[in-house]
């Protein structure tokens, strides 16, 4: 097994499981070409994409889509077999009401830059399947040990000692712990013969949890002094609108804490019709308490690490 990381990715994990490093990027497309054909690689997995609701759009146009254009090129001329890329539900059209989201949802109309480019991205996956199998998984939103973004995101703010919340109480998040996501992506590499030249497939845990049950575990954790309160969509956006115009004429780098990207997210209730996964799904899951468990295990060993500088 080869991993193409970039020069200053933390390998640690990938060593330890005695995964071939090859250092390089999406965007040279030789180096990637040269990786695949000197390795007689036959499948690829295609994880790598900028994962954010804040950023200049020509960052997400050269991560998201060119970088995908550039790998696709070389898988064709690498003349692969398997291609399964790492999409997201982010790409269908949901909206504040609740839904199951099942594969046949349309794609979003979005045009926030994170939404936009995975769209493009995984459209112009599907179109290689004249050369490849094309194999497109939809995860839910990721949780686990290494997580930079979802559980951060919220800890951070929970630290501050106050997270309004957007929207109403009742609001269901779909999730997915990395493990599962994995074991799932290895489920679907052994059955590469069966499956057919393209397919999507949304992934997700069978756990039904909302944004205020999840933040509350947080909280109980990590500040269980700090407040949580709801606050009306409306409100939220124009909060957002505010906070993007500020950061944005202040030239603040970071991102805001709450953004016009972020706020459907937080305030759109769904679930996963998970049945296409279930086809195709041959290692058991991961029970979502022992997942849980292990992930905020994680973190406060993480976050005590930042603190002493490590």
């Amino acid at each position: 097994m080869f991993a193409l990381t970039r020069k200053n990715s933390n390998k640690t994990a990938l060593l330890n499981n005695k995964v071939n490093i090859i250092e390089g990027d999406l965007d040279n497309e030789k180096t990637i070409y040269s990786c695949l054909r000197d390795n007689n690689i036959e499948q690829v997995i295609h994880a790598a994409a900028i994962v954010s609701d804040w950023g200049p759009r020509h960052i997400f146009h050269s991560i998201n889509v060119r970088g995908t254009e550039k790998l696709l090129d070389a898988c064709k001329r690498a003349k692969i077999k398997l291609f399964i890329y790492i999409s997201t539900i982010d790409v269908m059209d949901y909206r504040r009401h609740h839904q199951v989201l099942a594969e046949s949802f349309p794609y979003t109309k979005s045009k926030h830059n994170y939404q936009w480019s995975k769209t493009i991205a995984e459209v112009k996956s599907l179109l290689a399947s004249d050369y490849f199998k094309v194999v497109v998984l939809r995860p839910a939103w990721i949780f686990g040990e290494g997580d930079k973004t979802l559980f951060p995101e919220i800890i951070h703010t929970l630290k501050q000692g106050l997270l309004p919340l957007p929207g109403k109480r009742g609001v269901y998040i779909p999730l997915i712990y990395v493990r599962n996501l994995a074991k799932f992506i290895g489920d679907i590499v052994s059955q590469i013969e069966s499956l057919p030249s393209s397919i999507k497939i949304n992934v997700s845990d069978d756990v039904k949890i909302t944004w205020k049950q999840l933040i509350e575990i947080l909280r109980k954790n990590f500040n269980p002094r700090a407040l949580v309160i709801n606050v009306p969509y409306s409100l939220s956006y124009i909060v957002a609108v505010i906070l993007e115009l500020l950061y944005r004429l202040l030239n603040i780098k970071t991102r805001p804490t709450l953004t016009t990207g972020s706020l459907p997210m937080l305030a759109s209730s769904m679930e996963i019709d998970t049945t296409l996964m279930k086809k195709f799904l041959k290692s058991p899951l991961i029970p979502f308490e022992s997942a849980i468990s292990s992930t905020l295990a994680w973190h406060k060993v993480n976050l005590v690490s930042r603190k002493k500088g490590e």
